[in-house]
């Protein structure tokens, strides 16, 4: 069995979690006008980078065969800053 984990990205905020728990968090964002496209990456466990499996927008969510790969290290840093943006709106 292959365990995935899932990233939603938005500029400089990531979140990490459930495919269809990242998609409602993207479609809020874009509704609320916070971002304009937001992309879900899926990581496998050992991989140093995740790859871009799906864009969401306005118009709808649109799958991204052969996605662009990211840098995990780059998710990490985008993770903390949407923890600083959580704890700063409590």
């Amino acid at each position: 069995m292959t365990v995935h984990v899932f990233f939603a990205v938005s500029g400089s905020l990531a979140k990490c979690g459930a495919l269809g728990e990242l998609c409602a968090w993207a479609e809020k964002r874009i509704a609320a006008r916070q971002a304009k496209i937001i992309k879900i990456l899926k990581a496998r466990p050992g991989e140093p980078t995740a790859r871009v499996v799906l864009e969401i927008t306005e118009d709808g969510i649109t799958g991204t065969p052969n996605g662009r790969q990211i840098a995990l290290s780059r998710l990490k840093k985008a993770l903390k800053n949407e923890q600083k943006e959580e704890n700063s709106a409590i």
